[in-house]
């Protein structure tokens, strides 16, 4: 069993669709704009904060060979901290008063990420939260460039990208990285069954994240101001 190519073979698949979303589509049009991206940032923060935690929860599960991937995860995870204050610095630098938001709740269409990992773990299969974070680690190096470029001819300040950059570039070294995880983790076929679903399910959650956050962006918009445009269907 070629888990790993099996793996890929179905994100590429879902990382076609969810760049043919709507949302993702709208990022590439001349109605996108700063605000727009300020709401995304937003909720960029609330799904990467627990991250961490999440990812060292699930070695819980972990028992006999696939113990062998513990030290992984965990150094894995512990890389993780700190990316949700680079969201937040990253919407501060676009002149957004940031210090409420840790305090707030996250959009409804933002909580199915947050949620998903823990139904995995404690409803079905640990081992298909591995499929959520090889969407979320293979999507920026991907498709990272073509991202940055659009928020660049939004008249987004590449000072205030370095969420995106960051993970544009370290998350090379993690799908590396997922070779070892998908090698100790990825043992039969219920295992690579729940990742590709997982993968499947965290694309179209991420564009639903998006979505929510452009209709939700004019709180981010300037005083006065009117949405520019509206969100394409």
């Amino acid at each position: 069993m070629d888990a790993f190519n099996a793996l890929l073979a179905t994100f590429d698949e879902a990382h076609d669709r969810f760049n043919s979303s709507a949302p993702v589509r709208f990022m590439g049009s001349d109605e996108f704009a700063p605000h727009h991206y300020a709401s995304v940032l937003r909720e960029i923060y609330f799904y990467t904060r627990d991250n961490p935690q999440l990812q060292v929860s699930m070695s819980l599960g972990f028992r006999g060979p696939r113990r062998a991937a513990v030290r992984r995860i965990v150094g894995h995870a512990m890389d993780e901290i700190g990316h949700e204050r680079m969201a937040l610095d990253d919407l501060e630098t676009l002149g957004h008063d940031v210090s409420r938001i840790p305090e707030e709740e996250p959009l409804a269409s933002t909580l199915p990420l947050i949620a998903h990992p823990v139904y995995l773990m404690t409803q079905r299969n640990p081992v298909g939260y591995l499929g959520q974070i090889f969407f979320l680690e293979f999507l920026p190096t991907r498709s990272g460039p073509a991202y940055i470029e659009a928020l660049t001819r939004a008249g987004i300040p590449t000072e205030a990208m370095t969420f995106l950059a960051e993970h544009a570039e370290v998350d090379e070294a993690h799908n590396r990285i997922m070779k070892h995880h998908v090698r100790d983790l990825i043992l039969n076929e219920d295992d690579l069954k729940s990742a590709q679903l997982a993968i499947e399910n965290c694309g179209h959650m991420y564009a639903a994240m998006m979505q929510g956050a452009f209709e939700n962006a004019a709180r981010f918009e300037s005083k006065g101001t009117a949405v520019a445009g509206g969100v394409a269907s």
